[in-house]
């Protein structure tokens, strides 16, 4: 077991990069292997210890929420196009516009264009579009490297096969798959988890060794964390 040495997260195996911070992942800053095999669990179990959480897959709940955060901002996209191609076809009316035959396919089209682009810049570059980044999720490889432009375009693109049938395609090959994978996550070898959270500076973060590292804040001020404040939701306390 290893931990990111540039944020403390657990890294999953074989990861080559971080998924938290994007880091590439450092061999000589591996934790060191523990003596008992149950260890870790111990010290889990320990009260007041603040462990870092392992790298884990989301599943249909949350990525339905963020994909309807996304619709609005796709809608938003459509309706943008829509108005803009009837206003030069004459199609604008009270409600909004009406468009049929090539008008129609047009809008379509660049509605479709537009939202791939929206989807490929927002994961490509961060891992989150703003549904995901609403929801705390993000888009990583399957080796836990950062999602790449490539890659956000063909798991985006390959919507239109996973939208099938309102997504039940998607659906059942999420609920198939081990790592909750659609069949786009499947061709660009992706994932979807949750994203990790960085350890506060002036946190105490417990390493595979057992050994608590702190930093001090503004002044005599020193955080920690307890079991008690991570239980209330709390990431740390002054003293």
């Amino acid at each position: 077991m290893s931990f990111c040495s540039h944020c403390g997260t657990r890294l999953p195996l074989e990861a080559k990069f971080c998924p938290a911070c994007g880091g590439a992942v450092e061999l000589s800053g591996a934790a060191p292997e523990q003596s008992e095999p149950d260890a870790q669990s111990r010290r889990e179990a320990q009260p007041g210890h603040a462990v870092i959480p392992s790298l884990d897959y989301v599943g249909l709940g949350k990525r339905f929420v963020a994909h309807l955060v996304d619709l609005i901002i796709v809608f938003i996209i459509f309706y943008v196009i829509g108005m803009q191609v009837a206003g030069d076809v004459g199609g604008v009316t009270q409600e909004g516009f009406s468009l049929e035959g090539t008008p129609a396919l047009v809008t379509m089209g660049l509605s479709f264009v537009a939202s791939l682009g929206y989807f490929m810049l927002t994961e490509g570059r961060n891992g989150q579009s703003f549904g995901k980044l609403v929801t705390g999720i993000k888009v990583v490889s399957s080796d836990g490297s950062p999602c790449s432009m490539r890659q956000a375009f063909i798991r985006n693109f390959l919507r239109l096969i996973d939208g099938l049938f309102f997504y039940l395609v998607g659906v059942i090959l999420i609920a198939r798959s081990d790592r909750n994978q659609r069949l786009g996550d499947r061709i660009a070898e992706t994932v979807v988890v949750r994203k990790a959270k960085v350890a506060a500076k002036g946190s105490y973060v417990y390493r595979a060794d057992g050994a608590p590292e702190a930093e001090t804040g503004e002044g005599d001020k020193v955080k920690f964390r307890s079991s008690w404040g991570i239980k209330k939701g709390r990431d740390a306390w002054d003293l």
